[in-house]
C-alpha cells in the first residue's frame, strides 16, 4: 500500500541504493553511497580485492 505524499526510504533519493553521483574525499566517484560505504569498508580491511570488485559494478545489489 503507498501513502500519496509520502518519500519511501527504500524507494527514494534517501535510500542508500539511490543512483546518484558522488566524489569521495580522494576524488574517487562512487555512484551511489552503497558503493561509497562498501568500499570505504573493504579498504579499511585492508580487502582490495573486494574493494576492486566493488569499484567495477554498479549494481548495488553486487556491491553489497
Amino acid at each position: 500500500m503507498e501513502l500519496k505524499g509520502f518519500t519511501y526510504f527504500w524507494q527514494g533519493p534517501l535510500s542508500q541504493w539511490h543512483k546518484a553521483s558522488m566524489l569521495g574525499v580522494l576524488e574517487i566517484e562512487y555512484n551511489c553511497c552503497e558503493q561509497f560505504m562498501m568500499a570505504t569498508k573493504a579498504a579499511i580491511m585492508k580487502d582490495m580485492d573486494t574493494r576492486h570488485l566493488i569499484m567495477a559494478t554498479s549494481d548495488p545489489r553486487k556491491q553489497k
